[in-house]
């Protein structure tokens, strides 16, 4: 039962409230901007880097290479709480300590 409730805590403690999410992002929207579009062109670099003769490996290539280019930019705004098209799922927030933008799930509480 304490692992349980170590955990329970742990998740509560990881949850941002409204206000928490519009202030990180206030704050820290060009660092978000910036790292999400060079971890999609990172990942992108990376597939495309990746060679072989496998057919099926290329068309699977392939069609990771067409998401990664969808998710670019409107993608990325959806993150924001403040977007006319806010994602429902999902936000972005900035980890100060490792500098970098983590997507999070809303999280709902019964």
């Amino acid at each position: 039962m304490l692992l349980f409730e170590t955990a329970r805590t742990y998740i509560l403690h990881l949850m941002h409230t409204i206000k928490q999410i519009i202030e990180n992002q206030d704050q820290f929207k060009q660092e978000i901007i910036t790292f999400l579009k060079k971890d999609l062109q990172g990942s992108l670099d990376v597939l495309r880097n990746i060679n072989t003769d496998d057919d099926e490996v290329n068309a699977q290539l392939n069609g990771l290479k067409k998401k990664i280019k969808k998710m670019r930019s409107p993608s990325i705004a959806s993150l924001f709480f403040s977007s006319d098209k806010r994602n429902e799922k999902y936000y972005a927030w900035w980890e100060a300590e490792t500098e970098e933008a983590i997507i999070h799930k809303y999280a709902k509480i019964d």
